[in-house]
């Protein structure tokens, strides 16, 4: 079946997601490793400043307590950059699965057909389980019933009543989908329903946000330890 302008959209919707999973996958990996290095490095280093004091003569006691407390600092702002980025996946896959689930069933939607009113109960339970293949053996048991006892009318009425729920569950999934996208990629947070996605949105952003900050503090302390290091061996 071809499919609508509004299928075609989703898919790419779907592809987008799957896209940028694997990117993100890639970027964490990647953000781990230098993180774990950064951290093993500064840890080292912090050991290497406590321990070694007859080396680092050069240093003053209160350059030295600066040394000590900015390696730490950096060490600190690493790991819990790194446990918070760690929250942000998480919320990410949490939401990155319930819209891939959406846009599946927003890709596949039941076709519903139209009855003209001359169908027999045999048509009507061949119709249903063509066109509702994910329905339970008590509901295709129901329309067999129809059928055997040649209820014509009965067995189109049920198709039409499990015909109108379902246009009615296919629009509210085009609803959702909607309303998670613009959620999730909402920079406005004002603009965010106070809803699952919406709550988790926030919170995923706010995570991931805190994380870089924390990132980036780890490596400007660390920098600044080697540059306070540097210049009084210099000095």
């Amino acid at each position: 079946m071809k499919k609508n302008h509004h299928q075609l959209i989703a898919e790419s919707y779907k592809n987008a997601l799957s896209a940028s999973q694997d990117l993100a996958n890639r970027l964490s990996e990647n953000v781990s490793k230098v993180i774990v290095w950064l951290i093993g490095f500064s840890i080292g280093s912090l050991a290497f400043v406590l321990t070694n004091s007859d080396r680092l003569a050069f240093l003053n006691d209160s350059t030295k307590k600066y040394v000590v407390v900015f390696l730490t600092a950096s060490i600190l702002s690493g790991i819990f950059g790194r446990i918070i980025y760690l929250i942000s996946e998480f919320l990410a896959l949490r939401l990155s699965l319930v819209l891939d689930i959406m846009l599946d069933k927003y890709l596949h939607p039941i076709h519903i057909r139209e009855l003209h009113g001359d169908e027999t109960a045999e048509m009507v339970s061949h119709f249903f389980r063509e066109d509702f293949p994910e329905q339970t053996q008590e509901e295709y048991n129901l329309f067999d019933e129809f059928a055997k006892k040649q209820e014509h009318e009965k067995a189109r009425e049920l198709y039409k009543e499990m015909a109108q729920w379902s246009a009615g569950e296919y629009e509210l999934a085009i609803e959702d989908i909607s309303q998670v996208i613009k959620t999730v990629y909402s920079v406005k947070e004002k603009d965010v329903p106070q809803n699952y996605f919406g709550k988790y949105g926030i919170w995923m952003r706010r995570c991931l946000r805190l994380s870089l900050v924390l990132y980036v503090m780890s490596f400007l302390l660390f920098g600044v330890t080697f540059f306070v290091l540097a210049k009084s061996f210099l000095a």
